[in-house]
């Protein structure tokens, strides 16, 4: 019990002293300043999914379903966790699809530009 309330306070420590001598945090800058630290942020996180939705990671989804289709026919895998890896695998390809359904009327889907491949 004390070691999670010693663990909280040098957890919440970190982040006052982080956020407190971080002007960039710590101020609200206009988000459309180019030197935006959260359009850093975005740039990579973009690349992220770049990579996550190119071919590693279709490469990666080819190699986790054979996995899981070994598993559930050797019966070492239930066939929820097989149609659970399925539907994870379609949101994480499907998302770009989703996001710009719902982001049609706002005149763009995000910060990423479209993977014109």
């Amino acid at each position: 019990m004390k070691r999670s309330y010693v663990s909280m306070f040098i957890f919440l420590s970190l982040f006052l002293t982080i956020t407190f001598f971080n002007a960039n945090i710590s101020m609200a800058d206009d988000p459309k300043d180019s030197t935006d630290p959260g359009s850093q942020i975005a740039n990579v996180l973009c690349n992220v999914i770049k990579i996550a939705q190119g071919n590693v990671g279709k490469t990666i989804s080819i190699l986790v379903i054979i996995s899981i289709a070994i598993g559930l026919f050797l019966g070492k895998i239930t066939w929820g966790v097989a149609i659970a890896v399925s539907v994870g695998l379609g949101v994480l390809f499907g998302a770009n699809s989703v996001v710009e359904f719902i982001a049609s009327g706002k005149g763009g889907a995000g910060p990423c530009p479209k993977n014109t491949k």
